[in-house]
């Protein structure tokens, strides 16, 4: 029997230190999602302290004082039900690797990311927790 997914819209925190990047993404999935939107590691962290009802966090791999892997090993740890994506201008295999033990992330996205692989990114990411 295949899992229902919820009727509300799914939760997705994105993070990123690009505010143009964060306001684009948000515009591509507002539809569908409900967004919330930290400009670097410290504040999502400060988000989640206070609600951390999301479904996926989608955060950038280089970020001033807090990096992507740090943040998205914290969720591991505190968080392990919202599904992680890691966005990253440059995969190397030494990142995937790292990426995959420390965070396991659902999936990692160069960035730039075309809209329609970072939505079906998302919906693939959304099925997995339902």
């Amino acid at each position: 029997m295949t899992a229902q997914i919820p009727a509300n819209k799914p939760r997705i925190l994105i993070v990123d230190d690009e505010e143009l990047f964060l306001k684009s993404a948000e515009r591509n999935l507002r539809k569908r999602y409900q967004c919330s939107l930290a400009l670097g590691g410290f504040q999502a962290l400060s988000i989640l302290k206070e609600d951390h009802d999301f479904d996926i966090i989608m955060s950038d791999m280089r970020m001033p004082k807090m990096s992507g892997i740090e943040l998205l090993q914290h969720c591991k740890v505190n968080y392990p039900d919202i599904v992680r994506i890691m966005l990253t201008g440059n995969i190397e295999e030494k990142t995937k690797q790292e990426a995959s033990e420390c965070c396991e992330v659902f999936s990692m996205l160069n960035k730039p990311c075309d809209m329609p692989t970072l939505i079906e990114t998302v919906e693939r990411a959304i099925a997995s927790r339902y």
